[in-house]
């Protein structure tokens, strides 16, 4: 079982659903969440900062991870016909009523 699997049924229930990463989990298909952290304390803080394309590859996780689980989540979401909608425009929704 993946780890989308195991949150799949919350993600079924009534209610709204934040969801909130930082963008290099992303980058890197973090797989657990001291992933990203091991990494970053290899490095120097000038290296973390000036990252490139070349060298997040490298460090990016082939297997199961974040990118993956968004990945999946996103493609039932589709499936589902469910509604998705930018944290800015819930909260405009919510400034109106």
């Amino acid at each position: 079982m993946s780890g989308y699997d195991t949150f799949k049924a919350r993600f079924n229930r009534m209610g709204l659903k934040v969801i909130n990463m930082h963008p290099m989990h992303l980058m890197l298909n973090t797989p657990y969440f001291s992933y990203t952290r091991e990494i970053k304390d290899r490095l120097s803080r000038e290296e973390w900062n000036s990252l490139n394309e070349e060298r997040i590859a490298r460090l990016r996780h082939n297997g199961e991870g974040i990118t993956t689980f968004i990945e999946r989540m996103l493609d039932d979401i589709k499936k589902s016909g469910l509604r998705t909608a930018y944290l800015e425009d819930v909260y405009d929704w919510i400034c109106t009523l």
